[in-house]
C-alpha cells in the first residue's frame, strides 16, 4: 500500500511539475512577444519600408505620367455627326429666338452658347442674325429674317 502511495503522489507531482513548467512557457513566450510589440522599428526595417514606399510612389507617378500622355480627349469636332450638328444647331436657334423673345434683341455673340468652331454667327443691321454651320461633311444655315417659321 505503501508504494501505491508513494506511486500515486510522485505521479501528482510529476503532473504539477508539468504544469508548473507549461505555465513557465506561457510566461516567457507572453514576456518575449510583449518585448517584441515594444520594441522600435530598427534602423534596417525603416530602411526598407522606406525604399519601398519610395519605389512605389515614384512608379505611381510614372504611371500617372504615361496615362496623362496617352488619354487625349476628343475634340468636339470629331465627336459631332451631321446628325447631332443639325440637332445641335436647331437647339441653338431656338435658344437665340427665345434670347430674343426674353430681351427683345438678338443677342451680340454667342460664344457661350457655342457647340462647335465650324459656327459663324452675325446680326445684321435690321436686328436680325444668320447662323451658319459648316464643318466640310454638312453646312447648315439659318437667317431670322426669312426662315423664321423653319425653327419653332
Amino acid at each position: 500500500m505503501e508504494i501505491k502511495k508513494l506511486d500515486r503522489e510522485k505521479h501528482f507531482e510529476e503532473i504539477e511539475e508539468k504544469k508548473r513548467k507549461r505555465r513557465e512557457r506561457r510566461a516567457l513566450a507572453r514576456s518575449r512577444k510583449d518585448e517584441l510589440e515594444r520594441e522600435p522599428l530598427s534602423m534596417r526595417k525603416k530602411r526598407i519600408y522606406f525604399s519601398l514606399l519610395a519605389a512605389l510612389l515614384i512608379a505611381s507617378a510614372f504611371n500617372l505620367y504615361l496615362n496623362r500622355a496617352l488619354i487625349v480627349p476628343p475634340s468636339p469636332q470629331e465627336s459631332l455627326t451631321p446628325e447631332k450638328a443639325l440637332t445641335e444647331f436647331d437647339t441653338l436657334c431656338i435658344d437665340i429666338e427665345e434670347y430674343k423673345n426674353e430681351w427683345g434683341k438678338y443677342p451680340e455673340s454667342i460664344e457661350d452658347m457655342k457647340f462647335s468652331p465650324h459656327l459663324l454667327y452675325q446680326r445684321s443691321g435690321d436686328g436680325s442674325f444668320l447662323l451658319v454651320y459648316n464643318d466640310g461633311q454638312a453646312e447648315y444655315r439659318y437667317d431670322s429674317s426669312k426662315d423664321s417659321d423653319r425653327i419653332k
